[in-house]
Protein backbone atom coordinates (compact mmCIF):
# COMPACT_ATOMS: atom_id res chain seq x y z
CA UNK A 1 0.00 0.00 0.00
CA UNK A 2 3.13 1.84 1.09
CA UNK A 3 4.03 2.03 -2.99
CA UNK A 4 0.69 3.47 -4.14
CA UNK A 5 0.22 6.18 -1.31
CA UNK A 6 3.62 7.39 -2.81
CA UNK A 7 1.88 7.61 -6.33
CA UNK A 8 -0.80 9.85 -5.05
CA UNK A 9 1.98 11.97 -3.18
CA UNK A 10 4.86 12.55 -5.39
CA UNK A 11 3.08 14.09 -8.04
CA UNK A 12 2.60 17.01 -5.97
CA UNK A 13 6.04 17.52 -5.01
CA UNK A 14 7.23 19.53 -8.47
CA UNK A 15 5.98 22.68 -9.78
CA UNK A 16 2.81 22.47 -12.06
CA UNK A 17 2.95 24.85 -15.27
CA UNK A 18 -0.26 27.48 -14.98
CA UNK A 19 -0.26 30.33 -17.73
CA UNK A 20 3.89 30.79 -17.61
CA UNK A 21 3.90 30.23 -13.87
CA UNK A 22 5.27 27.11 -12.10
CA UNK A 23 3.25 26.37 -8.72
CA UNK A 24 3.59 24.50 -6.04
CA UNK A 25 0.99 22.92 -4.17
CA UNK A 26 1.38 20.83 -0.97
CA UNK A 27 -0.61 17.65 -0.06
CA UNK A 28 -1.24 15.64 2.82
CA UNK A 29 -3.26 12.46 2.67
CA UNK A 30 -4.38 10.26 5.32
CA UNK A 31 -5.46 6.62 3.90
CA UNK A 32 -7.60 3.66 5.84
CA UNK A 33 -7.45 0.13 3.81
CA UNK A 34 -10.12 -1.83 3.93
CA UNK A 35 -11.12 -4.85 5.26
CA UNK A 36 -8.09 -4.18 7.91
CA UNK A 37 -9.71 -0.76 8.95
CA UNK A 38 -12.83 -1.19 8.36
CA UNK A 39 -15.66 -2.52 5.76
CA UNK A 40 -18.26 0.04 5.40
CA UNK A 41 -17.42 3.59 4.26
CA UNK A 42 -18.06 5.83 7.66
CA UNK A 43 -15.70 3.40 9.29
CA UNK A 44 -13.16 4.45 6.44
CA UNK A 45 -14.02 7.67 6.08
CA UNK A 46 -13.44 8.25 10.08
CA UNK A 47 -10.27 6.36 10.41
CA UNK A 48 -9.06 8.06 6.91
CA UNK A 49 -9.79 10.96 8.66
CA UNK A 50 -7.85 10.21 11.92
CA UNK A 51 -4.88 9.09 9.40
CA UNK A 52 -4.99 12.89 7.35
CA UNK A 53 -4.36 14.92 11.26
CA UNK A 54 -1.60 12.30 11.84
CA UNK A 55 -0.37 13.63 8.73
CA UNK A 56 -0.66 17.42 9.27
CA UNK A 57 0.44 16.95 12.83
CA UNK A 58 3.65 15.41 11.22
CA UNK A 59 4.52 18.67 9.38
CA UNK A 60 1.69 18.92 6.29
CA UNK A 61 3.10 17.85 3.09
CA UNK A 62 2.84 14.07 4.03
CA UNK A 63 0.63 11.00 3.66
CA UNK A 64 -0.01 8.69 6.90
CA UNK A 65 -1.96 4.95 6.62
CA UNK A 66 -4.38 4.90 9.76
CA UNK A 67 -2.23 2.85 12.26
CA UNK A 68 -4.98 2.30 15.76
Amino acid sequence: IKFRAENLYYPFQKPFAVHGNDLLASVSIGLAICPNNGEDLETLMHKSDAALYQAKNSGRNQFAIYNS
